[in-house]
C-alpha cells in the first residue's frame, strides 16, 4: 500500500462556550486543519491539527504551510512503515508537531481500516472500554465558574478542572466557589497555564490546598524546571506538567529532575499517537501517571484521544478530551457521546468515526490537494 495524495482542509468552527486561559483567550472560532490521506487501495485516513496560539506556537496558517511540505514528502510512502514515516515528518517539520499529528492520526486510521481493527489495537490493545472525563472551566468569575461546575456535575462529570493564573486572590475565590458548588465527592483540579512565579505559586497554592485539590497543573513557566521541582517537594498536592512536556526529551528531563508527579499527554504536542504512546511508556517506567489532555479538538482528534486512553494502562486519572462539547459542530456523521462525563470506546475499524462531508464543506476555508 502506498500514499498517493493528501487533502489539507483548514476549517473555522465557532465556539459555543467561551474559553480563556492565563496565557491568553481562545479565538471565537476553532481555526483547525482537517487532513485526509489517500492510498492506492482506496483506503482514506482522516486526521486533525488543532493549533491554539494561546497555548502553542502554531496557528492555522503555519500548520497549512507545514502540511504542504509534509504531504509532498510522504507521497509514495508505505503507511505501515510508521517509524520511517514519523521520523521523516520530524526531519521535514521539526517545529510543527500539530501538523505532524494530523498526518500521524490519519495514518493510524488507514492502518486500522486496512487490518479491520480499531486504532486501540495498534496501540497495545484494549485496556479499558470506557474513559472517565474531567470538565475544564476557563477563566470566569467565581459565580460563573461555580454554576458551570454545578451543571456539569449534575450531568455526570466526576472531576472538574478550574483555570487560574491571572489574579491569585481571584483564583482562590474561584476555586473556593467551585468546591462549595460541587461538594467534596467530586475531584477538583486547577490549571495555572504558567501564570505564576515561584513565589506566587508557593503562597497561593498552599492556601488553595485547603480545598482538597486532586492535582495542580503547570503552575510556573514551562522552562522553569527548578521551580517545578521545588513546588513538587513543597506542596502536598501532585504537580502535573503540560506545557513543560511537549516532547519525549522534555519528559525525560522532567523525570530526571524529579520535577513533576503527573504528565498531561496531549497528542498534538509530541506529533501524534505514535510518539504519545512512547511518552506514556517513558512515564510508566518512571512511575509517573498520565492523563490524556485536550486541545479542544473536533471529533476527529477526540476519537484519537479515546483510543490512546483506552489502550494505555498508565492513564490513571480522568481525561480531558471534551472539545466537541465546546464547538458548534464536531464534523462527524455520528457525534461522540461524552456529555455524561464518560465516553465509551469506539470499536469500529480505524478511528471508528466518519467525516460529515456537509459539515466539512460548511466550515472549510479552502481545500488544498497534494499528489494524486
Amino acid at each position: 500500500m502506498r500514499i498517493v495524495g493528501v487533502e489539507i482542509v483548514p476549517v473555522k468552527i465557532p465556539f459555543e462556550i467561551k474559553f480563556d486561559i492565563a496565557s491568553g483567550p481562545y479565538s471565537r472560532t476553532a481555526d483547525y486543519v482537517v487532513v485526509r490521506v489517500f492510498t492506492d487501495e482506496n483506503i482514506i485516513g482522516i486526521g486533525e491539527a488543532s493549533p491554539m496560539p494561546a497555548f502553542s506556537f502554531e496557528d492555522q496558517g503555519s500548520v497549512v504551510n507545514a502540511l504542504r511540505d509534509i504531504s509532498n514528502a510522504i507521497i509514495g510512502e508505505d503507511p505501515f512503515r510508521l517509524e520511517r514515516v514519523v521520523s521523516r515528518l520530524e526531519s521535514i517539520a521539526p517545529g510543527s508537531p500539530f501538523a505532524r499529528a494530523a498526518v500521524d492520526i490519519a495514518l493510524f486510521d488507514i492502518l486500522g481500516k486496512k487490518l479491520n481493527v480499531p486504532v486501540y489495537t495498534l496501540l497495545g490493545g484494549l485496556y479499558r472500554d470506557e474513559v472517565s472525563l474531567a470538565w475544564p472551566i476557563g477563566l470566569k468569575s467565581p459565580e460563573e465558574a461555580a454554576e458551570e461546575a454545578r451543571i456539569r456535575v449534575m450531568k455526570g462529570f466526576k472531576a472538574i478542572k478550574v483555570k487560574i493564573g491571572k489574579d491569585p486572590e481571584e483564583d482562590i475565590r474561584r476555586v473556593s466557589a467551585v468546591r462549595e458548588s460541587i461538594g467534596e465527592d467530586v475531584s477538583l483540579r486547577v490549571d495555572v497555564n504558567q501564570g505564576y512565579s515561584l513565589g506566587e505559586a508557593l503562597k497561593t497554592l498552599r492556601r488553595m490546598e485547603e480545598y482538597n485539590l486532586q492535582l495542580i497543573e503547570q503552575p510556573v513557566p514551562k522552562d522553569d524546571i527548578q521551580s517545578l521541582k521545588i513546588l513538587s517537594e513543597s506542596l502536598s498536592t501532585p504537580i502535573m506538567a503540560d506545557e513543560s512536556a511537549y516532547s519525549l526529551a522534555n519528559v525525560v528531563k522532567l523525570i530526571r529532575a524529579g520535577a513533576v508527579d503527573i504528565v498531561n499527554i496531549k497528542i498534538m504536542k509530541p506529533g501524534g499517537l505514535y510518539r504519545s504512546r512512547q511518552m506514556a511508556a517513558i512515564c510508566e517506567a518512571a512511575g509517573i501517571p498520565n492523563i490524556i489532555g485536550s486541545m479542544l479538538e473536533t471529533g476527529i482528534g477526540t476519537a484519537a484521544g479515546v483510543h490512546i486512553a483506552a489502550a494505555t494502562r498508565n492513564v490513571a486519572l480522568e481525561c480531558e478530551f471534551v472539545g466537541p462539547l465546546f464547538l458548534e459542530d464536531d464534523l462527524l456523521v455520528e457525534p461522540l457521546d461524552m456529555g455524561n462525563g464518560r465516553v465509551s470506546v469506539l470499536d469500529r475499524p480505524g478511528l471508528g468515526v466518519d467525516l460529515d462531508e456537509d459539515a466539512l464543506h460548511r466550515y472549510k476555508v479552502e481545500a488544498i490537494r497534494v499528489g494524486f
